[in-house]
């Protein structure tokens, strides 16, 4: 297989005629393919994509299909084809768009979970990649107005299947040195307080 870079560089000297010929070509052999082909066409119109995505994400929150050991890689590239879509069209023209697709993404991560075999742990790693994108994308969005503190505590303490633990350990990158410091008071003040109800 080839290394990604030699094969962006081969494509690059390729005819866009020739590129479209043979995406055309795919279209239709695959659902999860047809959609991300649908969603590059809208890359130009980043409130479509923005759309589309939404609807995505909306979607796949309320599926209900449940995913064998041998299906769940096709939810899992479900869920990775939208976070690549999210992180490469719009994080670099719209962070607040961005953060909030991510946020909805990591709101489906219960009931994926709860609907496949992910024995080898991909899904959750996904969804841990995620969670450095809300990050990234919540450190470039407006500022809520009680601050992201209260957002990361919220988001920390929903933390089921362990897919949230990434958050605290970077933090950093969207914390400020003192927000940092009331965060770890608060998480001694907690520990402190159930040690003395044993």
């Amino acid at each position: 297989m080839k290394e990604y870079n030699n094969l962006i560089t081969d494509l690059a000297l390729l005819a866009s005629h020739v590129l479209a010929d043979f995406i055309a070509s795919l279209y239709g052999e695959d659902q999860i393919l047809d959609k991300r082909i649908e969603r590059l066409l809208l890359k130009k119109d980043i409130p479509a994509l923005f759309e589309t995505l939404k609807k995505e994400i909306k979607s796949l929150r309320r599926g209900r299909h449940y995913y064998s050991y041998y299906e769940t890689s096709e939810l899992a590239n479900k869920i990775y084809g939208l976070q690549k879509d999210i992180e490469s069209s719009v994080m670099p023209v719209s962070p607040d768009q961005a953060f909030q697709l991510f946020n909805d993404l990591l709101a489906t991560a219960e009931n994926s979970l709860n609907r496949c075999d992910d024995s080898d742990g991909y899904n959750v790693d996904i969804y841990q990649d995620i969670c450095l994108l809300w990050l990234k994308a919540a450190s470039r969005s407006a500022v809520p107005a009680k601050g992201w503190m209260p957002v990361v505590r919220k988001l920390v303490e929903d933390n089921e299947y362990g897919i949230l633990d990434p958050i605290l350990p970077n933090a950093s990158m969207l914390l400020t040195e003192d927000e940092l410091r009331q965060l770890a008071d608060y998480y001694e003040d907690k520990l402190r307080t159930s040690l003395k109800k044993r």
